[in-house]
């Protein structure tokens, strides 16, 4: 994960050339196994999310691939550790069966799989950082799920600090023009 968070563009590429798979796979593949997707291929025909991406014979490939999977084992491990510290200690409602994400948003965990969960953490953390940025950047005109764009430059060290201190996340921003 240090090697993804030092150089995402670098990660995926090298990801990409090893695999022979797309760039663009590469990043939903990464984000998926960062959801809590499986690396497996399903016997019976019910594909999971990785597997109906890439197919079975990149899938092959995926498996094999010694980075993936010590990635995949390093987020399978900070998930159960978000997962832990959504369920037991944010949990306000000692004794309830839920989780609150980061804007208030509750989801009842009885029956629901842990990608489900922390799809439900992440995009409470993600909607917490866009509204924070929303706060100091006032030329904001799309939002996405993971960023914006504004009609001006952005000055980034200031935004990432004011992000860290209203919502607790310490995030980098990317800034290009289109």
């Amino acid at each position: 994960m240090d090697e993804y968070a030092s150089d995402k563009g670098a990660f995926r590429h090298k990801l990409a050339a090893e695999s022979g798979i797309s760039v663009r796979q590469v990043k939903k593949l990464l984000a998926a196994l960062s959801y809590g997707a499986k690396l497996s291929i399903s016997p019976g025909g019910d594909r999971g999310a990785i597997e109906k991406l890439l197919g079975v014979p990149a899938m092959k490939r995926i498996q094999a691939n010694q980075t993936v999977r010590a990635f995949g084992r390093e987020v399978r491990a900070a998930n159960k550790v978000i997962l832990h510290d959504f369920r037991f200690k944010r949990n306000k409602r000692k004794g309830s069966n839920c989780i609150v994400n980061d804007t208030g948003r509750l989801l009842r965990i009885e029956g629901e799989s842990a990608a489900t969960q922390l799809s439900h953490i992440m995009q409470g953390a993600e909607a917490n950082i866009l509204r924070a940025s929303m706060q100091m950047v006032p030329n904001i005109v799309l939002l996405a799920h993971d960023g914006f764009i504004a009609k001006d430059e952005v000055d980034l060290p200031s935004l990432q600090e004011h992000v860290a201190q209203i919502t607790g996340h310490c995030v980098t921003f990317t800034q290009f023009q289109l």
